[in-house]
């Protein structure tokens, strides 16, 4: 009898744990999927008298936010057609200044795309 209450309390326990190490995994593994979500594709760079723009398309499953745009390093100003947001299967248009040139890097939270212009 003992025994058998004993591999009985002990299975509980186990069972327990493994509960809890399956929730763990599984919000673990989400936040890597919504980290890994955003996929960023560069369509298109153009020049002109009005600004150098480039073409995003986000072919991921989340949503990714600009948050900077750099010229060899340093910060530049910027506009957009998506108010900065970008959202999955979408393409936005990101504008820097005209009159500029160099490596220019545009940055969505830990994922950046560099061109020339």
């Amino acid at each position: 009898m003992v025994t058998i209450a004993l591999l009985g309390a002990v299975g509980a326990v186990a069972l327990g744990s493994i509960r809890s190490s399956g929730s763990l995994l599984s919000s673990s593994s989400q936040g890597v999927a919504r980290e890994e979500g955003l996929l960023l594709a560069l369509v298109s760079v153009q020049s002109n008298s009005t600004g150098s723009y480039a073409w995003v398309y986000d072919y991921g499953w989340v949503q990714g936010t600009l948050s900077a745009a750099y010229l060899d390093g340093g910060l530049v100003s910027w506009s957009s057609t998506c108010s900065g947001v970008l959202q999955p299967g979408k393409v936005c248009a990101i504008s820097v200044p005209p009159d500029i040139h160099g490596e220019v890097s545009i940055v969505f939270g830990t994922k950046s795309l560099d061109y020339s212009v």
